[in-house]
């Protein structure tokens, strides 16, 4: 059973994230974006809701991943920052380090589940969006 959940997206099982928490608000603010994303995207993801924005992991964080975050309903990613902004391949890779290293210092934190395009997603509330934003 452990090896097809983790194929088929399944995993640790997490409480339901409150309706009433803010993660769930600023989840909400981005719900549009965040569905069509879930159903777009077959790899494990794991939102980080802030303020401003939804930050995801995809794939197998601290490990494999990637990262894309979300933006009054617009998406972004490195692939962007490169051709947009003219961020080099050597700072992606130092961002890139600093989220691993990030989410490892919080791995042990509270998560939470939340339904998007009908599966269930992981919701890191709190401490690890409070970490990157402080470095």
């Amino acid at each position: 059973m452990g090896l097809f959940s983790n194929v088929f997206g399944g995993g640790e099982e997490y409480a339901p994230l409150d309706p009433s928490d803010a993660a769930a608000a600023r989840i909400a603010a981005q719900r549009a974006a965040l569905q069509e994303m879930a159903g777009r995207v077959r790899d494990r993801l794991e939102l980080v809701p802030a303020e401003e924005m939804v930050l995801l992991f995809v794939g197998q964080p601290p490990d494999r991943f990637r990262v894309a975050w979300l933006t009054d309903g617009d998406e972004h990613n490195f692939k962007g920052l490169l051709c947009e902004k003219g961020i080099t391949e050597r700072d992606l890779q130092r961002i890139s380090e600093f989220l691993r290293v990030a989410y490892e210092r919080h791995q042990r934190e509270p998560r939470f589940t939340t339904m998007l395009a009908g599966r269930k997603l992981t919701v890191s509330p709190g401490p690890l969006m409070i970490s990157i934003a402080r470095s």
